[in-house]
């Protein structure tokens, strides 16, 4: 079966749709959400609960159906970059029972280290490096951790640019590939709520991801949840509520710190949009084709060491001493940077993970480790643990092996002690 195509049917019967037995797990408001086929091409189906069913405006939902076919062919093409928005309802003999969506693509899973393969949210940036070495054997430096989520604020803003306010967001609804500037696509799209019309799903919040005892979704609740995921991506925790200054400034300006801190409150600045619009262009070029950087008080963009570890302080090995002074700012747009310029074959700069010449992560042989001295020093990617143990210690010299020189050793030894004897025979 070939990949869905994005004019199925508006309304589709439930008894159409045939099961391919891949099951992702399910979220809040749906029963089960599992690849289907329909007329020889895969889809996504959200089966939606029996007790959000009833709260459902299926005419709502539909609007939204027909809000994406009505766009041109540009404008729908990128909505389809960004989110896996609902492209048909389906029905059974009792009605509405859930929506169909276009697949999310293989480079958004992860293989984790028992082998499970799993849609890659970006629930993993907010993992500590031991927490994710664990997990799936991939960490994130903290400017591709702002590259990453400097697409999800473009997202963010280019939909509430078409009318829309995401309202559900949350790292868990976001995917994410692992390119060196990660792409990143925004999932469960039927919570979406149009500016100037009803909601087609009840409006729901995690209880950890509430900014406001309103129930109602707006511009500042989207802007304001942003802000709490760049503190949770940058704090490494899930459940952090409250900013903390001077783990931030590590990696951001002041007047950026500020402008997160008041938004995660509730109380953003006047003219935030705006600054929130440059940081949208900043972020993602805060990764080159060979270097990482992040932007500190006083420096335009200050270069990253991979590898060090995040509760450094500046300095002291997390921001190297090369720096691009105030004045030398590059000019700063919406578009996002193309995740088309990656590292060399075998290594990724933004995470420590090796990677296959396509650019996917692999698992290392155990068997068999590369000599430092064969990776480029701009591409060396720090171990988590810098110190070496035996399993991990280089090579003596090319082509050498440590019981050689043992070996050796002792012959030189016997030989000596055969010249004493004849010597003194």
């Amino acid at each position: 079966m070939t990949r869905g195509s994005d004019q199925p049917p508006v309304r589709v019967r439930r008894e159409e749709l045939t099961a391919t037995g891949h099951s992702l797990r399910p979220g809040g408001q749906s029963n089960s959400i599992r690849e289907v086929g329909l007329n020889g091409r895969v889809y996504v189906f959200k089966e939606y609960s029996e007790q959000v069913l009833p709260e459902i405006n299926a005419e709502a939902l539909v609007a939204m159906l027909r809000w994406r076919r009505g766009l041109e062919p540009g404008p729908r093409a990128e909505l389809d970059l960004r989110c896996t928005w609902p492209i048909s309802v389906v029905e059974d003999a009792d009605g509405l029972c859930g929506v169909l969506i276009r697949p999310a693509g293989a480079e958004m899973y992860e293989v984790t280290r028992k082998g499970a393969r799993s849609p890659r949210h970006m629930n993993v940036l907010t993992q500590t490096q031991k927490r994710a070495l664990r997990h799936s054997g991939e960490t994130w430096e903290p400017p591709v951790k702002l590259a990453a989520l400097g697409r999800v604020l473009d997202t963010t803003l280019w939909l509430h640019h078409q009318g829309w306010i995401v309202g559900d967001l949350q790292t868990r609804n976001v995917l994410m590939d692992a390119g060196r500037v990660p792409r990143v696509l925004l999932i469960d799209c039927d919570a979406c709520v149009p500016v100037d019309g009803d909601p087609a799903l009840p409006p729901m919040d995690p209880e950890h991801w509430k900014v406001t005892d309103e129930p109602a979704f707006s511009r500042e609740t989207d802007l304001a949840k942003f802000a709490l995921m760049v503190v949770r991506c940058l704090q490494e925790s899930i459940e952090i509520r409250r900013p903390d200054p001077d783990v931030l400034r590590r990696f951001l300006t002041t007047p950026t710190v500020d402008l997160i801190q008041a938004t995660a409150a509730g109380r953003p600045p006047a003219g935030a949009e705006r600054q929130w619009r440059l940081l949208a262009g900043t972020w993602p070029r805060l990764v080159t084709p060979d270097r990482m950087y992040v932007q500190v008080d006083g420096v335009v963009r200050s270069r990253w060491t991979p590898g060090s570890v995040a509760g450094e302080p500046a300095g002291a090995g997390g921001v190297a001493a090369t720096a691009t002074r105030s004045g030398g700012e590059a000019p700063v747009g919406r578009a996002p940077v193309p995740p088309t310029v990656g590292p060399s074959p075998g290594w990724s700069v933004g995470f420590t993970r090796p990677m296959s010449p396509a650019g996917r992560p692999v698992r290392p042989d155990p068997t068999s480790a590369a000599s430092p001295s064969a990776v480029p020093a701009q591409r060396r990617v720090a171990s988590v643990d810098p110190t070496p143990t035996p399993s991990r210690v280089p090579p003596a010299g090319p082509g050498r092996r440590p019981w050689i020189r043992y070996v050796s050793l002792l012959l030189s030894i016997t030989f000596a002690l055969a010249f004493l004897a004849w010597l003194f025979r």
